[in-house]
C-alpha cells in the first residue's frame, strides 16, 4: 500500500493474507532532497542455495540482468553459472557449490549486479559505491568504471586464481589488530597466520595456513576473545595469494575503466580512499586479491559523502561493521525471514519515505499496489 508523493509518507508492506504478523508500516517525513545512498557490497560469505531465486521468478528487470550478466561471464569463464550450477534457480547451489571459490564468488558478484540493476530501475542508485574484497568487483561496475565484459573478465581471472591456491583457512576475531598481532609474533606465526581484514574497531580477519589458524583460533578461545573459522577453504589477502600478484595483473591487462560521477571509497591497504576510474586497472585488482582489506579505513574515507547505507550481498555480511564504522546501521537487500523479495520491497518503502520517488511499477505490477487518494 503506497500513500500519494507528498512531504508526509507512508508505505505498508504485506505478506500473505493468513500472516498478519508479516505486515509492517513505515513513515516519515520526507525532506525537501532525497537522499545520497552509499551501496556497500559484501564479499564471500554472503552466498545461500537459492539467493536471487524470488526475484528471478518474480521481476522482469532482475530476471534480464543476471541473464546478461551470466552471458557475458559465461564468455570470459566458459562456464554458466545459471545453467551449469543452478544460480537462482529452484534447486539453487548445491552444499559444494557455496563453498567451492570458483561458483560462490562469482555467484555473489552476479547477484549483486542484478540486485543494483533492480533498485536502479525503480529509481534508487548509489552516489558513492565501496566494497569489502571482492564486493569492491561489483562496486567498480556499479559506479559505471567496468563494462559488463570487463567485470567478468576480472571475476573469472579471480575466480582461476582463487582455485589455484592451495588449502587455507580464515577466522573472524573479536579484537583490535594490535591485539591479533601480538599473538602471532608471541605465537612465533608470522610465517604462517596474516592480518587479512580491519573490518572495523575491534573486528579483525587473519588468513593462512590452516593448523595455524585452528591453533590461533583455540588460543583465542582460551584467552575468552571470540574467534570463529569461516566457511572457506582458501586464506584470501594472505600469503597464499601472493605468487599470483603478476598474474592477475598481467591477465587483465587491457582493461579500459570509464569516468564516473559515482564515487568509490577503496578498500585494500595502501589504497584506501577515493578511487579514480583509471586506477581500476589489472595491478588494482591484483592488489584487491592479494593485499589486506581495510574495510574499517574505508569507512572511515566516506564519512560525509552519504546520508544513508544500503548493503548490497544476497545476505548480510556487513551489517556489524557499517554500524561500528560509520554509526549507523545498513538497510540490506535481504530480509530474515523474506529473502530477497521482502527485502527489496522493504528497502524500497524506506527510501520511499527518505524522499526518493520510487518507481513502484518497475518492482510489482500496478495492480499489485493499492493507493489512497
Amino acid at each position: 500500500v503506497v500513500l500519494p508523493i507528498r512531504r508526509h509518507r507512508k508505505v505498508m508492506l504485506s505478506g500473505p493474507m493468513d500472516d498478519a504478523q508479516s505486515t509492517s508500516w513505515v513513515s516519515h517525513e520526507a525532506p525537501a532532497q532525497a537522499p545520497r545512498f552509499l551501496f556497500a557490497f559484501g564479499g564471500q560469505g554472503s552466498q545461500w542455495a537459492a539467493m536471487g531465486h524470488d526475484l528471478y521468478q518474480r521481476f522482469p528487470v532482475y530476471r534480464d540482468a543476471l541473464d546478461a550478466v551470466d552471458a557475458a561471464y559465461s564468455a570470459a569463464s566458459g562456464v554458466s553459472l545459471i545453467g551449469d550450477h543452478g544460480l537462482a534457480q529452484a534447486h539453487g547451489l548445491s552444499e559444494q557449490d557455496q563453498t567451492d571459490v570458483s561458483v560462490a564468488m562469482p555467484s555473489i558478484v552476479l547477484t549483486q549486479v542484478a540486485i543494483v540493476s533492480l533498485l536502479r530501475s525503480a529509481g534508487i542508485g548509489p552516489t558513492v559505491v565501496m566494497g569489502h574484497s571482492t564486493g569492491e568487483m561489483a562496486a567498480a561496475w556499479a559506479r559505471g568504471a567496468l563494462s559488463l565484459d570487463d567485470l567478468c573478465r576480472v571475476i573469472a581471472v579471480r575466480a582461476q586464481v582463487q582455485v589455484q591456491m592451495p588449502e587455507g583457512a580464515m577466522a573472524a576475531v573479536g579484537a583490535d589488530i594490535a591485539t591479533v598481532q601480538r599473538l602471532i609474533s608471541d605465537m612465533h606465526l608470522g610465517g604462517h597466520v596474516k592480518l587479512a581484514c580491519r573490518n572495523a574497531a575491534g573486528e579483525t580477519t587473519i588468513a593462512g595456513d590452516v593448523d595455524a589458524i585452528e591453533h590461533c583460533v583455540e588460543v583465542l578461545a582460551s584467552r575468552r576473545i571470540s574467534a570463529t573459522r569461516l566457511p572457506v577453504r582458501r586464506a584470501f589477502h594472505s600469503h597464499h595469494t601472493w605468487p599470483a600478484r603478476q598474474r592477475i595483473a598481467g591477465a587483465l591487462k587491457g582493461l579500459r575503466p570509464q569516468p564516473s560521477d559515482i564515487a568509490m571509497i577503496g578498500s585494500v591497504r595502501g589504497a584506501t580512499g577515493l578511487v579514480t576510474a583509471d586506477a581500476l586497472g589489472g595491478a588494482y585488482w591484483a592488489a584487491n586479491t592479494c593485499d589486506p582489506v581495510e574495510f574499517a579505513g574505508a569507512c572511515a574515507q566516506a564519512k560525509g559523502a552519504f546520508d544513508r547505507v544500503i548493503e548490497v550481498s544476497p545476505r548480510s555480511v556487513l551489517a556489524r561493521y557499517l554500524r561500528a564504522a560509520v554509526g549507523s546501521a545498513p538497510t540490506g537487500v535481504h530480509h530474515p525471514t523474506g529473502g530477497l523479495e521482502r527485502g527489496v520491497l522493504a528497502l524500497a518503502g524506506e527510501a520511499f519515505v527518505a524522499g526518493v520517488n520510487v518507481d513502484w511499477a518497475a518492482l510489482q505490477p500496478p495492480q499489485r499496489f493499492v493507493g489512497f487518494q
